[in-house]
């Protein structure tokens, strides 16, 4: 951490290494709202001394990134959101406010990334296990969301459903990708769900990518939906409903064709994942 050696006040003597403290500070003395809910967004640096290594409080994943100052002192640019919410926790195992904030971070990077991938989450002590997530771009995590671990949310008397993200400013592209001109679909869409069994351990990105990498023709967009785990799908074991969008670009698609692409679809994620049909 750098310290400042002439800094206006006792609180203020260090320069931050990170955005998420400020944010939480500033969602102590607003909390609560009559709302229900609070949201905050800021856009600023951080920085690091000289012999400081990258902690996982704000590992940049590029070590090579932030601008030098005279003194050695590395800063980045950074942004980071924090959204509180006073709902009761449910029993729903799909926790629908973590896919709102999931959502945040994927709006503030898509002015300037064509696509993006979901990722395993790096462990963090400030989030939640097993409800947070990695960014990526290819291979480079740009954004990590989470929901706040329950230690950290009580430390700042915020509510249990308290997230937060933070983007990886340094590693996003610095212009926005060309916009090619697609004409509109003369011919409908035609939508298949199907759920399929998989084990508990395999993210829902890898099916929506091995949908879109099975070869099977007409798949124009994949989702993933829902997820659901219980006594009928058996230990170990999850089910992942996806929607799939198919379109014939020279026609309207038959029923006869659009179930040969979902067959053709399963069949592809039975053989990749060992991925089983619910009925």
């Amino acid at each position: 951490i750098v310290e400042l050696q002439n800094p206006l006040s006792e609180d203020h003597r260090f320069l931050r290494p990170s955005l998420l403290p400020g944010l939480l500070a500033t969602a102590e003395r607003w909390w609560p709202r009559p709302s229900g809910a609070l949201r905050l967004f800021e856009v600023g640096h951080i920085f690091r001394a000289p012999t400081q290594t990258a902690h996982e409080g704000e590992a940049m994943h590029n070590p090579h990134g932030g601008v030098y100052t005279e003194n050695g002192v590395r800063e980045w640019p950074s942004a980071a959101g924090l959204a509180v919410f006073a709902d009761a926790e449910s029993d729903d195992p799909i926790d629908r406010r973590l896919l709102e904030v999931k959502g945040d971070a994927e709006a503030a990077i898509a002015s300037l990334a064509k696509e993006h991938t979901l990722g395993r989450a790096h462990p963090r002590t400030y989030f939640h296990p097993g409800a947070a997530g990695d960014l990526l771009i290819g291979d480079t995590v740009v954004a990590k969301f989470g929901r706040l671990h329950p230690k950290l949310a009580r430390a700042y008397e915020l509510p249990p459903l308290s997230y937060a993200f933070a983007l990886y400013v340094e590693n996003l592209p610095q212009y926005s990708p060309t916009r090619v001109f697609t004409p509109l679909p003369r011919f409908p869409a035609t939508k298949r769900d199907i759920a399929v069994v998989v084990p508990a351990e395999l993210p829902a990105s890898d099916l929506v990518a091995g949908v879109r990498e099975s070869g099977a023709p007409y798949v124009e967009q994949v989702q993933a939906f829902d997820e659901y785990r219980g006594r009928q799908i058996g230990e170990g074991r999850k089910s992942v409903a996806l929607q799939i969008t198919l379109r014939q670009p020279n026609g309207t698609l038959t029923d006869e064709e659009a179930n040969a692409s979902k067959d053709a679809i399963v069949a592809a994620l039975a053989k990749r994942f060992g991925a089983t049909l619910r009925e």
